[in-house]
Formats: structure tokens, sequence, C-alpha cells
């Protein structure tokens, strides 16, 4: 997360590591993605908590996205 320009192939990792997760690991898994940001966004690793799998990869996609100033 701390490389300030996320390429395609770093975003299909993403999507293949967090396809073949349960949704706890899920869940460590984005918390220490929000985590290791340069600017880490505590409310949202907060409601991640509560989050389904499929919404978790999202918020966290879109995490990773605003970052890059694309502001989804």
């Amino acid at each position: 997360m701390k490389n300030p320009k996320i390429k395609e192939e770093q975003q299909i990792e993403f999507f293949n590591a967090i396809t073949k997760m349960s949704r706890d690991q899920a869940l460590e898994y984005c918390t220490n993605l929000i985590k290791s940001a340069r600017a880490p966004n505590h409310t949202l690793m907060n409601q991640l908590k509560s989050m389904g799998k499929d919404r978790m990869m999202i918020t966290t996609n879109n995490f990773i996205m605003k970052g890059q100033g694309n502001g989804v």
C-alpha cells in the first residue's frame, strides 16, 4: 500500500488472494492492508467488522483507488 501507484496486476493479486479466504481471514487481511497505508482510515477499519466479505472487498478496493486520486 505504500506504493503510490497501484498497478492492475496488484489489484488482481488482491482479488485472487481475498477470494480464497474466509470472511474472518479477509477481515484481517483488509484491516492490515488499510493499517499499512500512509494515511490509515481507522473509521473504515472499524466498519469492516460489520461487513460481509463481498462488501469488504469492494470497500478496501475503493480505499486503494481513492489513495491513487481516482475518487471513488
